[in-house]
């Protein structure tokens, strides 16, 4: 109770989740965001570049506040809290924005998702889908729809030529 980072968060997140925090000292960001300055606890958090933070004290402001929020968690790939923010945006009759791919497929030179990247290497390594799919602990239907996915996204239509991607990554 008495060192300001720890209870400063401890206070934050009951208040996050309705309840009254006890009096304790709270760090400046967190003395912001309870005090109802949403906005300056953001900006405290970006200059300290401290994004997920940021995003967390953005779920206290308005309907734009809260677009960039899932944008931010959709950029770091925090999906539990997505979710959580998209149950709060429509609990506010806020609708969200599509913001299309998430943001590591658009940063792929290929346009593949973190799973099809998985799939992407596997087949590198000359896998089947049913050693894909032990690999990766999914069935051998779903490893195949990744695989076709992979193909098709590739621009290719074979195994050996995707491998031929892989090692000669140029052939783009």
């Amino acid at each position: 109770r008495t060192h300001p980072w720890l209870s400063g968060a401890l206070a934050c997140w009951i208040h996050r989740l309705g309840g009254t925090p006890p009096k304790a000292p709270a760090a400046k960001p967190y003395a912001l965001e309870l005090a109802g300055d949403w906005a300056d606890a953001t900006a405290w958090w970006d200059k300290h570049d401290c994004p997920y933070d940021a995003a967390l004290a953005r779920l206290a402001g308005d309907a734009p506040a809260l677009r960039q929020a899932l944008a931010d968690f959709d950029a770091l790939d925090a999906r539990a809290t997505m979710a959580r923010t998209r149950t709060l945006m429509r609990s506010r009759g806020v609708r969200p924005v599509s913001s299309g791919p998430r943001a590591a497929t658009r940063a792929n030179p290929y346009g593949l998702t973190n799973r099809e990247m998985d799939v992407f290497k596997l087949l590198g390594e000359g896998l089947s889908d049913a050693e894909i799919a032990a690999q990766l602990y999914i069935t051998p239907k779903t490893a195949g729809h990744h695989v076709g996915a992979v193909l098709a996204k590739l621009g290719v239509h074979t195994r050996h030529e995707a491998a031929r991607k892989i090692s000669h990554p140029e052939r783009r």
